[in-house]
C-alpha cells in the first residue's frame, strides 16, 4: 500500500504550496492518498505556542484514520518526479529520513539537549536531518518508537525555541546558532536509534537546475 502524503500549510503564503504540492502529485502520477491541510488539524496548538506541532498531529491523524505509512512533506516542498525511491524506502525500512548536512550542535538549544540527557559535546557527533520530510510505517517497530519519542519530545516542550539565537540565550558555544524545533529533535531520536539518513538524492533541500536525475521532491519558495 502507497503511503498517505501528509502537510499542513497554514496563514498567507503556505496555502499556496499545498495548492502546487497536490497538484504535482497529481501531476507525477501519484496514486495513493494525501491529507493536506490549509488550517491547523483538530486540536493542534499554534505554530507560535509550539513550533511544528502541527506535523505530530498531521502523523496523529493518519494513523487514526487507519493510514499505517504516511509521509510528511513540507508545504514548500513539491513533487518532479514518481517518488519511488521513497515509497520502496518506506516499504523496506520502515522509515525515511534524508541528511541536513549540519551537526545537532549547531542547532540545538539547551533545554532540547537537557530533555535527551546529552551535552553539547555529544551532540556535536550527530547529524541533523531534514525536517522537510519524514516517512514513517507502522507496521515496524522502529517507526513506532520514533514516533512515540518525537510526540513525547514535542509534549515535554523540546520543540519550543529561538529559530535564531546570535545573543546565544537559549544555548552555548561558538558552533551554536539556534534551536530548529522538531528537526533537533527527530535527528536526536533517529541517531539513537541507528536509523538511517539518505543524502541529497531524492530530495534536494533547494530547486536547481542541475540536480540529480534521481531526485523525486525538492524544495523551493512560494
Amino acid at each position: 500500500m502507497n503511503p498517505c502524503i501528509i502537510s499542513v500549510g497554514v496563514g498567507h503564503w503556505y496555502p499556496k504550496g499545498i495548492h502546487r504540492l497536490g497538484k504535482s502529485l497529481n501531476y507525477h502520477g501519484w496514486p495513493g492518498d494525501t491529507i493536506l491541510h490549509t488550517e491547523y488539524p483538530a486540536g493542534c496548538p499554534p505554530h507560535n505556542e509550539v513550533p511544528y506541532a502541527l506535523k505530530v498531529y498531521a502523523f496523529q491523524e493518519a494513523f487514526d484514520k487507519g493510514y499505517t505509512s504516511a509521509m510528511w512533506l513540507d508545504s514548500s516542498v513539491w513533487c518532479i518526479k514518481y517518488p519511488d525511491e521513497h515509497i520502496n524506502s518506506l516499504a523496506g525500512d520502515g522509515y525515511y529520513l534524508v541528511d541536513c548536512e549540519f551537526m545537532c550542535d549547531e542547532w540545538t538549544n539547551d533545554n532540547c539537549l537537557n530533555h535527551f540527557g546529552l551535552t553539547r559535546e555529544q551532540a556535536r557527533e550527530i547529524p541533523m536531518i531534514s525536517g522537510g520530510i519524514l516517512g514513517l510505517n507502522m507496521e515496524f517497530e522502529i517507526a513506532r518508537e520514533f514516533f512515540a519519542q518525537y510526540k513525547g519530545a514535542m509534549e515535554a516542550g523540546a520543540f519550543k525555541g529561538m529559530w535564531k539565537d546570535d545573543e546565544k540565550v537559549e544555548g552555548s558555544g561558538d558552533r551554536y546558532k539556534g534551536h530548529r524545533h522538531d528537526q533537533s529533535c527527530a535527528s536526536i531520536i533517529a541517531h539513537r536509534l541507528g536509523m538511517k539518513i539518505h543524502p541529497f538524492d531524492t530530495y534536494d533541500v533547494y530547486y536547481r537546475k542541475d540536480m540529480p536525475e534521481t531526485t523525486e521532491f525538492t524544495l523551493r519558495g512560494m
